[in-house]
């Protein structure tokens, strides 16, 4: 191998040498760092992601138990708007 270096640096010149040094360079050493770091982003977002899921769960369960409430409420009134509608009619019968 070290015979071949001298014919290698003659065909691709000293600073093809270097660009695949830095490139070796790069991908033993740097890459793995690089990798690491995408994957700890990757469960920062992941994390990220679920607690906004669960927070936008919870707003829309709120929202269904207020409609309901509301709902509720309003059929109550609806009920005894009803009756007084009645008790109205009934009373002018007489």
């Amino acid at each position: 191998m070290d015979q071949q270096w001298p014919e290698i640096i003659s065909k691709i010149g000293i600073a093809g040498v270097m660009v695949l040094g830095v490139g070796y360079g790069i991908a033993k050493y740097l890459w793995p760092f690089l990798t690491a770091q995408i994957n700890r982003s990757q469960d920062r977002l992941d994390a990220q992601t679920d607690k906004f899921a669960d927070t936008i769960r919870a707003m829309t369960t709120l929202m269904a138990e207020s409609q309901q409430q509301n709902l509720n409420a309003l059929q109550e009134i609806t009920r005894e708007l009803r009756s007084l509608h009645e008790a109205v009619k009934n009373g002018n019968k007489k």
